[in-house]
């Protein structure tokens, strides 16, 4: 039983993985994603920082330092997404996803992951 989670826990991080890499190579870098504002900026600015720089042990730090602000941070990008243009709406999504992903790996909470994935299983119905 807890081989098989372990393995579902691997499958689903490098399905997550593999979905950021190919949203990122299908969005276009025409103009920098103007972030939403939210109580906690700081913090979700050098998060986009380091996970657009590819800065691992930087978001570990910075996500674990923060973790009490990820489940409304994730909310406001969910928010701000469905106000944008579908670039910029899956850019968003994406750095959501990532977020609480990492989050659930480092701090076991699993809620904001919920919450983006909801979102993104929208879009995805959205675009049949």
């Amino acid at each position: 039983m807890k081989k098989n989670k372990q393995k579902n826990r691997q499958k689903y991080l490098l399905l997550s993985a593999f979905i950021s890499v190919l949203l990122l190579a299908i969005i276009t870098p025409a103009k920098a994603l103007e972030l939403p504002d939210t109580p906690h900026n700081l913090f979700l600015q050098e998060f986009v920082q380091g996970y657009k720089t590819g800065k691992t042990q930087y978001l570990t730090n910075t996500l674990r330092s923060n973790s009490r602000y990820v489940k409304s941070v994730v909310t406001a990008l969910i928010d701000e997404a469905g106000l944008r243009e579908f670039d910029e709406r899956m850019e968003l999504l994406d750095i959501a996803n990532a977020l609480a992903s990492m989050h659930k790996h480092w701090n076991y909470d699993e809620e904001p992951l919920k919450l983006v994935e909801a979102a993104i299983k929208k879009e995805v119905a959205k675009e049949r």
